[in-house]
């Protein structure tokens, strides 16, 4: 009976010493990597067409980054699928960190409609780099001057006013929700495959009002083509001081449109990391920091913790939206 226990333990012993042989495999196989990251090009995967502000955000933080990593950084376009097309394409590449998607608020939305196979796990947030806040455009000889003009006329007009932007179940998509919910109004949503698209077609008098970005109203504010209606910040911009906020003009309501960058999920944190550092760097230059300013974009830096916490809470937001308008997805 005493060389039967003996035997057991030694069985349990070699065990024991395999398993943690295994461990430390796999923890060196990590650390090794993460000391030859990167050895091939990393890869921005962008889900909108060229021209779109977070493709031109990746491709500015590309160009730059390569001052401070050892690999060639390549842009893609993926467009389609509300960004679907290409978060799914990220996802179904190796966790080694060298296919990095450039997204935005959108994921949430993604998340809660057309990939709610996935979860938040899914994605491993990089680095959050701009906050830009969303805001209402109008042509300039709009007879909609303040978001109270809008609301009174959707009251008593459900569902004439048409509204459009990028996506139809992106973060313009629930913003504008989130609007007419708080509000109590019914308005159409059209999408577009751009945000600019929505620009355009307002400008062109296709739809009544642009759901997008101060940044990106800008030159067609300058040019006298455009008039914002109310901006969903805090504050006042310094760059539009004259126009109200929504709380301003008595709407509960503070959103934005972040841009960042992401790795599939498990890729590992010392991979993260070095990533981390290569896009801080990139941000920091004062190259980028000219391309923020002169492209009127807001930072929004966020370390790749402190980001994913933030996208948790948005997540379950924008499930409470979903689930208020019912998105048949």
């Amino acid at each position: 009976m005493k060389n039967f226990v003996l035997a057991l333990l030694l069985v349990f012993m070699v065990f024991l010493s395999a398993c943690g042989n295994s461990a430390t495999s796999t923890n060196g196989d990590n650390s090794a990597a993460a000391d030859n990251f990167p050895n091939k090009p990393i890869n921005i995967i962008v889900n909108t067409n060229p021209g779109s502000s977070v493709d031109v955000m990746a491709r500015t933080i590309a160009k730059i980054g390569e001052k401070y990593s050892d690999q060639p950084i390549v842009v893609e376009n993926k467009p389609g699928g509300d960004g679907a097309i290409a978060m799914s394409y990220v996802l179904n590449q190796a966790d080694d960190g060298h296919t990095v998607w450039a997204g935005t608020k959108t994921l949430v939305g993604a998340l809660n409609t057309t990939l709610t196979h996935y979860s938040v796990d899914s994605f491993q947030p990089v680095i959050r780099v701009q906050d830009d806040p969303f805001a209402l455009g109008v042509k300039a000889d709009s007879p909609f001057n303040t978001l109270e003009d809008v609301i009174n006329f959707a009251k008593e007009n459900p569902g004439e006013i048409t509204i459009g932007g990028f996506g139809s179940t992106s973060a313009h998509t629930l913003a504008a929700y989130q609007f007419m919910h708080t509000t109590g109004i019914e308005m159409t949503w059209v999408p577009f495959d751009a945000g600019s698209d929505g620009i355009t077609n307002a400008l062109g008098g296709h739809i009544d009002i642009s759901h997008s970005n101060p940044s990106s109203f800008k030159q067609f504010v300058e040019s006298g083509d455009l008039k914002i209606l109310g901006i969903a910040a805090e504050e006042r911009l310094p760059d539009f001081p004259d126009v109200a906020t929504y709380k301003e003009q008595g709407v509960d309501m503070v959103d934005s449109q972040w841009r960042g960058l992401f790795v599939k999920g498990g890729t590992s944190e010392a991979i993260v990391e070095k990533l981390h550092d290569i896009f801080k760097q990139a941000i920091d230059d004062p190259e980028f920091v000219e391309y923020m300013t002169n492209t009127n974009q807001y930072f929004g830096y966020l370390t790749y913790k402190d980001f994913f916490e933030s996208i948790k809470k948005e997540y379950e937001v924008a499930k409470e939206i979903v689930e208020k308008v019912n998105f048949d997805h």
